[in-house]
């Protein structure tokens, strides 16, 4: 959230499960663009600096892949 986002995206892990999570952002083409470690279950990504469009946001618990999800930039 939000979803549009406009300066930075903000991604909550509703869990209680432990281990390393990490938040990695590409574009519609597949390409990475950013990629954060996740602390206390929330992350904030700032998304300023990218182009308006569709972004994929994929999750990761110790390298698997948990969920994804999309926003669109403004």
């Amino acid at each position: 959230y939000p979803n549009p986002a406009n300066d930075v995206i903000n991604v909550d892990i509703n869990t209680k499960a432990g281990g390393n999570y990490e938040v990695e952002v590409f574009d519609v083409l597949g390409q990475k663009i950013n990629t954060v470690q996740v602390t206390g279950h929330k992350a904030s990504i700032d998304v300023a600096s990218l182009a308006s469009g569709v972004y994929l946001i994929d999750t990761y618990r110790d390298g698997v892949k948990i969920n994804a999800a999309r926003f669109i930039k403004n």
